[in-house]
């Protein structure tokens, strides 16, 4: 009960008390100086002031349901699981916690890691490479685990949950072909909404497949110097270009970083699954079976692209792909890295294989590409942390990308636990967050940051970013005000600030999301 309504309360006791003195004969038997009813209808006042009292605060708590046209959730509204997925699951009920958590389907799931990098609760793993439901009373009912599921049916389902799952958008393609709405362009790989490199390496010699084919059937009348281009040079496009060079037609591969960037980012010595181990390895790459070591797979992949001859321009980024005046080619327009020289392709089909993250996101300052020695000042991936050592490293960005690289530049990991570095090794680390840590940062990332902040072993500032970059120093700033705050010493940078979608790049071609 709130203080006023206490005071209330207290105030028509004090009344009736008062009219009892005033109205009660004195003669009359009294109780503590109040008759019985005197007392009884104390009782009964305070009782109803409770019950109003109670009554008006339920009615403002629930009254949020139906706030600008919403309703309560009813029973109806309540995601459960069917009859057939419980078959499914070799279940006649199911006995399971009734909050709201995700229920696995181990038969659907390929092992991408979608849902598990989605959730930021930990509530899921990866067990014997399929994802496992690890800590479902950990679960706050975000529904991103079951939207990132790239699966159909979904492998990942959140139960009694009111709330709606709304799903990635993805480029609209042919399931068959690989052909988007834009005649001749066709999409390859991760950025088609299947995060899986067994399923990129198979399209990329499929989609080459069925270009020839169409261009022998439709040969191109026009001007275009290549019968097709492949746009980004991952484990699809590789696929793609190495099945190219195999069929006899001529290609222009282009890749704004190195070839097999998607699988070099990987951090040394990781383990890489290739799933779904239930389908057979198909594509213009060697197969390396259930999985291998990183360094095992770059260099055995690397070696075939070499040996077959496939040529690949790397550090080359794609500007544009436009449909030429004609109407019968494309016109791809790059930009060199090495010397920023504009060039200008023809071909008649395109492959896209960009993957989910374009190009990274940068800090936007005017020496970003400073080189320190043969090494580059700004990093924009980190893959091998014990490479730096006894560095003032800034680390930049907010996301779980960003709180693991700081925490592996301090410190060493053994399993899952972090141990200090010895003082040879050890590099004294910032990390700058422009606002606050992303809600998608894993509550163990978390623990381990604070756990690093709190011995004095990272330094941790929000609302602060760089505005000036030098050899060997940073100046820093108040994001809000643009204030200058400070100049610290420092010989390496990592922005790890994400990566643009390719959604705009490939609206601009005329590809439709849906």
């Amino acid at each position: 009960m709130k203080v006023f309504n206490l005071i209330i309360c207290i105030a028509l006791g004090l009344l009736l008390v008062w009219l009892n003195r005033v109205f009660v004969p004195v003669d009359a038997v009294t109780i503590g100086g109040l008759s019985w009813y005197g007392w009884l209808s104390i009782a009964l006042v305070i009782a109803f002031a409770a019950f109003v009292a109670v009554l008006h605060d339920s009615t403002r708590a629930f009254g949020f349901f139906s706030a600008d046209g919403r309703t309560a959730p009813t029973p109806s509204a309540v995601r459960f699981l069917d009859q057939a997925e419980l078959a499914e699951l070799g279940l006649d009920k199911y006995r399971g916690p009734e909050f709201p958590h995700p229920v696995i389907f181990s038969d659907r799931c390929i092992g991408c890691h979608a849902c598990v990098d989605a959730c930021p609760h930990d509530v899921l793993d990866i067990i014997d490479g399929r994802a496992v439901a690890v800590a479902p009373d950990l679960c706050m009912e975000d529904t991103a685990c079951q939207a990132e599921c790239p699966v159909n049916p979904k492998a990942c389902i959140v139960i009694n949950t009111t709330k709606p799952i709304v799903s990635r958008p993805s480029p609209v393609r042919d399931g068959a072909t690989y052909e988007t709405n834009v005649k001749g362009c066709y999409i390859i790989g991760d950025v088609s909404g299947v995060p899986l490199i067994k399923n990129a390496v198979k399209e990329g010699a499929d989609v080459i497949e069925q270009i020839a084919d169409d261009l022998k059937s439709n040969p191109p009348q026009g001007s275009a110097e290549y019968d097709v281009a492949i746009i980004g040079v991952g484990p699809g496009g590789a696929s793609a270009a190495a099945s190219a060079q195999a069929a006899g037609l001529s290609y222009i591969a282009i890749e704004q970083e190195r070839r097999l960037a998607s699988i070099e980012n990987y951090p040394v010595g990781k383990y890489i699954y290739f799933k779904p181990d239930t389908k057979a390895w198909e594509g213009g790459l060697p197969d390396m079976g259930p999985g291998d070591q990183r360094e095992k797979i770059l260099t055995t992949w690397s070696n075939s692209l070499d040996k077959k001859g496939v040529r690949v321009n790397e550090f080359e980024s794609c500007r544009s792909v436009t449909r030429a005046s004609d109407g019968d080619h494309f016109l791809i327009i790059t930009e060199r890295f090495s010397d920023k020289a504009e060039c200008v392709y023809r071909a008649s089909r395109v492959v896209l294989s960009v993957g989910l993250r374009g190009a990274p996101n940068r800090l936007g300052l005017s020496n970003e590409d400073m080189k320190v020695g043969a090494e580059p000042k700004v990093f924009y991936s980190l893959n091998d942390p014990s490479r730096f050592r006894n560095k003032n490293v800034v680390v930049v960005g907010g996301g779980n990308s960003a709180v693991e690289a700081a925490v592996d530049l301090a410190m060493k990991r053994e399993g899952t636990a972090i141990v200090p570095r010895t003082p040879a090794e050890a590099n004294r680390v910032t990390l700058l967050v422009r606002t606050y840590l992303a809600p998608t940062v894993k509550f163990g990332n978390k623990v381990q940051l604070y756990k690093c902040v709190d011995n004095g072993i990272i330094d941790l500032r929000f609302g602060v970013g760089i505005t000036e970059i030098h050899e060997r120093e940073v100046v820093l700033e108040n994001v809000k005000t643009n204030q200058t705050l400070e100049t610290i010493p420092n010989d390496l940078i990592f922005a790890l600030i994400g990566g643009e979608r390719p959604d705009r790049f490939l609206k601009s071609v005329g590809i439709e999301i849906g």
